[in-house]
């Protein structure tokens, strides 16, 4: 779940977003906040990433740059690399 709020004249923009292990059932928004609904189970970790951009850092720069970078995260989670030492 990611946005990408308008451009304050004054403060830049900020893009901000959760990336959620667990299937989102549903996502949602009321007057101030984007929402996800997630099941969660007893005893069972949640896992989520949260984080956020800003413009005027000059490394996300845009909405499509923002988005981008939030689908290759997501790839880099789904496909993360796992390495065992075996000590002798």
């Amino acid at each position: 779940m990611g946005y990408w709020e308008p451009t304050d004249s004054t403060n830049g923009t900020t893009g901000v977003a959760c990336i959620s292990g667990a299937p989102v059932q549903r996502m949602m928004m009321n007057e101030i906040h984007l929402l996800s609904l997630m099941n969660a189970e007893p005893n069972k970790p949640m896992v989520y990433y949260s984080g956020a951009a800003w413009d005027r850092a000059g490394v996300i720069t845009s909405a499509d740059k923002w988005f981008e970078y939030l689908k290759d995260f997501r790839q880099k989670l789904k496909f993360s690399l796992e390495i065992t030492v075996n000590k002798k």
